[in-house]
């Protein structure tokens, strides 16, 4: 390992290496502008007249494509750098929001989008976890990952009443362009300090072989919990938008949500620290069972308001202790190894559960019943 440079940041009460203060910084503003749109991309979809199945579809196709190309954005992260691949990740990010919104014009783009989204996704999500579990101290892992969540979090409140009201007074255009120029900002943190990085190799094959080795079964079943969270990208919000017909309406009630969540997330980032994690996973995974089903119950603000906190409350539960363990579990073993099987086991997840979304779709136009296979999935955590 090498030597790190330690900092301290005035509004937390440890130490942090210095790699991991710059990916707090650029993970808050990247964070803040793709939460600012990414609630509205499925409504987007909608009002262009695509159906919810289609939809659903559109994240199948997309998921579908993470899965079997993971492995390739490890070898982009071992071979350039973390902080390089998540650099990258930027402009094919701008590129897909592009794709998305000259879709009305060329309706051929919609094709491509899901290529884009994808790809952008993997390069950045496998560079930011192998960052941070390389960078990492032991001893703090739940601090630091609920800072990094409570950071993601409080990026988050303002974020979505900022996008319906950009909405609201002017389109998704002029929305778009807002956060292509905040992702270009996102990219200064990183670069701040020169990279240290030794070029390495990762096997596609290899990849896929660990998947499925039984020994990881138990692993691989709850990383598909992720599975449901599908119904909360694509379906939720256009649920709560039929609801409340108004997008600042729907920017407000999630950011105030956010709000409340924020909260707890720096409260559970301690008891991970403190407590047998396996026993708040467990506990998560049972509290986000019920919001699934507690949603099947919503029609009005107020109700809305106080199961979508509850949700991402309990979300958080499930998360902290496990990128934690996952993140000690990766600078223990080799980090990309660790970092591609979860994140190939979340995108199988997706995949699995968006697929049986849309067979659902086929036989019913009541779009709340996707909640329940959203509550049958999330009971995998319990295998974390």
């Amino acid at each position: 390992m090498p030597k790190y440079n330690d900092v301290q940041v005035p509004i937390f009460n440890h130490r942090l290496r210095r790699e991991v203060a710059e990916l707090y910084t650029a993970t808050f503003i990247r964070n803040f502008a793709v939460v600012m749109l990414g609630l509205f991309v499925p409504i987007f979809l909608y009002s262009l007249g695509y159906t919810v199945q289609q939809i659903v579809l559109f994240y199948l196709a997309t998921y579908f494509i993470r899965f079997i190309t993971l492995p390739l954005s490890g070898k982009i992260a071992v071979r350039y750098g973390f902080e390089h691949a998540m650099g990258y990740s930027i402009p094919i990010t701008i590129l897909f929001y592009a794709s998305l919104y000259f879709a009305k014009f060329y309706p051929g783009l919609i094709f491509v989008a899901p290529v884009l989204l994808a790809t952008s996704l993997n390069i950045y999500w496998v560079a930011h976890h192998a960052d941070f579990a390389y960078y990492g101290k032991n001893g703090q892992r739940g601090r630091e990952v609920g800072t990094l969540h409570g950071l993601m979090r409080t990026s988050a409140v303002a974020a979505p009443f900022l996008g319906g009201l950009i909405l609201k007074f002017s389109d998704f255009g002029i929305l778009f362009l807002i956060v292509s120029i905040l992702l270009f900002v996102s990219l200064i943190p990183l670069f701040t300090t020169k990279e240290k990085f030794k070029p390495r190799t990762f096997s596609y094959i290899s990849s896929l072989k660990r998947l499925f080795l039984r020994k990881n079964r138990k692993r691989l079943l709850g990383f598909m919990g992720f599975g449901e969270g599908i119904v909360g990208i694509a379906i939720w919000p256009i649920f709560i938008y039929l609801v409340l017909a108004d997008y600042l309406k729907l920017g407000s009630l999630i950011s105030f949500a956010t709000l409340i969540t924020v909260v707890a997330t720096f409260y559970i980032s301690r008891l991970t620290d403190r407590m047998n994690r396996k026993t708040i996973t467990k506990t998560g995974s049972i509290l986000c069972c019920i919001s699934w089903l507690a949603r099947l119950l919503a029609k009005f603000p107020l109700y809305i308001l106080f199961v979508d906190a509850f949700s991402r409350i309990s979300k958080s539960s499930i998360e902290i202790p496990m990128y934690a363990s996952t993140y000690k579990r990766a600078q223990t073993s080799r980090v990309m190894d660790t970092i591609i099987f979860y994140e190939m086991g979340l995108s199988l997840g997706i995949t699995l559960t968006a697929l049986l979304v849309y067979i659902l779709l086929f036989y019913t136009s009541n779009i709340a019943l996707a909640f329940i296979p959203a509550a049958i999935v999330s009971l995998l955590y319990m295998f974390l």
